[in-house]
């Protein structure tokens, strides 16, 4: 039972802990940046340059894409448009 409570509370302080992926935020006029970031469920960006400070939100408005700098491989997303006939 020591042992299960233990891990119940390893489990839920970690969370606490967790910080965004190291990502590129790609904008529209073509300049890129560094940072940790991740999608939101509304497909905005939460970008941060340093761990420290707080996230600002961003959408295609000024963004075109994040790529997400993974251990083997980097992801890209990119917004994309469907044209109505």
């Amino acid at each position: 039972m020591k042992t299960f409570i233990i891990i119940i509370l390893f489990i839920f302080s970690t969370k606490a802990y967790v910080q965004d992926q190291e990502v590129t935020i790609h904008f529209n006029d073509g300049t890129d940046v560094f940072g940790y970031g991740e999608i939101k469920d509304d497909w905005r960006i939460s970008f941060r340059t340093s761990i420290d400070i707080d996230a600002d939100v961003w959408t295609d408005t000024m963004v075109s894409g994040i790529t997400f700098h993974g251990l083997e491989d980097d992801v890209e997303y990119r917004y994309m448009y469907k044209k109505e006939d």
